[in-house]
């Protein structure tokens, strides 16, 4: 039974006497009755139903779904469609920020009994203009205190859930006002629960310059819980084939994974895209959606670089001078300077060359052998370019607790941090060497890995 029936039902209780006029041509049609000893006449009654949609709503209390302020008596139109709020619930600006009550549109339901009705609910005559207008979904029951919520589906729930997944959180452009409008195509009711299928379109507000489309299912019974139903386009464990091999090959040619590709996303690859997203300063959830797979693509093409223990890039430490000058240019672009064969600070036959990109160097030495690279270093992490990243997702303006958190170690007698498992060492602090421990916004300035990184150090 659909719910326009179901509220005509209801107003068939709310039947009103029709008014007797003097005009004999609109009396009520009588009846006679005449015995041995009595004649009786009967006026007959007319009776004139509401059969307005919403007729079981006019006059009634109906609970608010939108910013939980209770009940509010509403007055249906007169078409019956529509119903409103007699006073604000929210403010005290008359006639605005009404709650508004109408009937959904092309929402197929099913199990709802008679004493339930599906309404659509909304912020009517909103006094901010600049702010998204709240809507719902509401599933009501007449109750001893009016029409009481059962379950609502509200368009802020449902954007709340968005704003957990992943690919939803990589599309928002930045820190604008979104809002969502949800267009429901199913409602069901087993009796305790409600289920719900339905487009989601999100809006970045004022402008509406980006949008964001899905489909979702939701469950609620009091709690809302939401799954996409849409192909969100990212990869995650479970997933397999072609998609996930060619993953698995860009994880290997980027050195975060061994062997070959299997096309299945295991533990093994979910790993290592974990320690990707760490790397490049992601969500590290082990799924790539659209950020994750923009930083493979632009990894492949040279575009962002890694400094690890092992080198700059695909550069590892050992490599020729020449060919690796050539090359970490070829990353990094041309140097900002370069020293050039110079004696290094342990004295002759151990000469250096140090290649600056802002505050980042890398160091070529000779060492009483062939001119190699053979380490790197950053002299001001504020100055880094960022297209550099380094293993572990250092970042510009990063505290001793960022460090501490992910098990850096602090030397009181150099005054240096360290980091034994990514091979970072020579840690200095903004303002020199702090107290044993660092405090917690103790700012890092330097640190390096590879042998040319410590020369100095003789």
């Amino acid at each position: 039974m659909t719910s326009i029936r179901r509220l005509a039902l209801a107003a068939t209780a709310m039947a009103m006497v029709a008014a007797t006029c003097g005009d004999d041509s609109a009396s009520p049609a009588t009846t006679t009755t005449t015995s041995d000893s009595t004649t009786t006449t009967v006026a007959a009654t007319t009776t004139t139903v509401d059969s307005r949609p919403l007729a079981a709503l006019d006059g009634r209390p109906v609970e608010d779904p939108l910013y939980g302020t209770g009940f509010h008596e509403v007055a249906v139109d007169e078409p019956g469609t529509f119903a409103y709020s007699l006073v604000p619930i929210t403010g005290d600006t008359p006639g605005a920020n009404l709650l508004g009550i109408g009937m959904p549109f092309a929402v197929a339901t099913t199990g709802l009994g008679d004493d339930l009705v599906a309404l659509i609910a909304w912020v009517h005559e909103p006094t901010v203009d600049s702010e998204p207008t709240p809507a719902a979904l509401v599933v009501y029951r007449e109750g001893v205190d009016g029409w009481e919520i059962v379950v609502a589906f509200t368009d802020a729930a449902i954007l709340g859930f968005l704003e957990t997944t992943t690919d939803y959180m990589a599309w928002k452009p930045h820190d604008g006002t979104f809002y969502a409008r949800t267009t429901v195509s199913t409602l069901d009711w087993d009796g305790s629960m409600a289920r719900i299928v339905a487009d989601v379109h999100v809006l970045d507000s004022p402008d509406n310059a980006e949008e964001f489309f899905a489909e979702v299912e939701c469950t609620a019974n009091g709690a809302m819980e939401c799954v996409l139903l849409s192909d969100d386009g990212v990869l995650r464990p479970g997933d397999s084939g072609e998609a996930v091999e060619e993953l698995q090959m860009a994880l290997i040619e980027i050195g975060y994974m061994d062997g070959e590709p299997s096309g299945e996303y295991d533990d093994a690859t979910a790993a290592a895209v974990s320690r990707l997203q760490r790397d490049f300063r992601l969500a590290r959830d082990g799924r790539v959606g659209p950020n994750t797979q923009a930083a493979i693509d632009d990894i492949l093409a040279g575009e962002i670089v890694l400094a690890d223990e092992e080198g700059i890039g695909s550069v590892d430490f050992g490599t020729g001078a020449n060919a690796a000058i050539s090359a970490i240019e070829g990353l990094l672009g041309s140097a900002d300077s370069a020293t050039g064969w110079v004696t290094g600070p342990c004295g002759p036959g151990w000469d250096w060359n140090i290649l600056t990109w802002g505050g980042f160097t890398a160091i070529f030495t000779e060492r009483d052998g062939p001119r190699t690279f053979d380490g790197w270093r950053v002299e001001e992490l504020a100055d880094v370019p960022n297209f550099i990243f380094f293993a572990g997702g250092i970042a510009q303006n990063w505290r001793w607790s960022n460090f501490d958190s992910m098990g850096a170690e602090y030397d009181p007698f150099y005054g240096f941090w360290y980091h034994g498992t990514l091979g970072y060492g020579i840690g200095e602090f903004v303002g020199g060497a702090p107290d044993d421990p660092p405090p917690a916004n103790a700012q890092i300035l330097t640190f390096g890995t590879g042998t040319g990184a410590v020369l100095w150090d003789c």
